[in-house]
């Protein structure tokens, strides 16, 4: 999956010249990497390879100092989902993450959280799942 996005990053590097949110293609993969980036040093990987690293510390929620007990809080506005399909994917993603959750609490709050930030903007969508 890493390899994946990292293809998929490196295509649309070669179009753009700056990032400043993921694409709808690089969502998905970030999504599934999402559950096994439960500590600052693996969030701040996956955010490096989405080449994003620079929006950590604003939109991304990581902080600057280094915290034992860190879990990444992924909002719908660092998605920059925009529209009522994109949110359905984000909450059909996550509420499917949700049931196959191997008993990590970390991860289970990351997506319990995506899906409360999302429910807030979108409420028919979570609703549906």
């Amino acid at each position: 999956m890493r390899i994946l996005l990292q293809v998929t990053v490196q295509s649309e590097s070669n179009m753009n010249a700056l990032r400043s949110s993921l694409s709808a293609s690089i969502l998905g993969s970030f999504l599934a990497l999402l559950s096994v980036s439960t500590t600052l040093e693996s969030y701040r990987a996956l955010l490096r390879e989405c080449e994003i690293e620079y929006l950590w510390r604003m939109d991304a929620s990581c902080p600057e100092n280094e915290q034992q007990y860190f879990v990444p809080c992924v909002t719908y506005t660092f998605l920059k989902i925009e529209d009522y399909e994109t949110a359905l994917f984000v909450a059909t993603f996550a509420g499917t993450m949700l049931l196959t959750v191997q008993g990590d609490d970390a991860e289970t709050e990351m997506l319990y959280s995506l899906l409360s930030d999302l429910g807030y903007s979108y409420p028919e969508a979570v609703s549906l799942v």
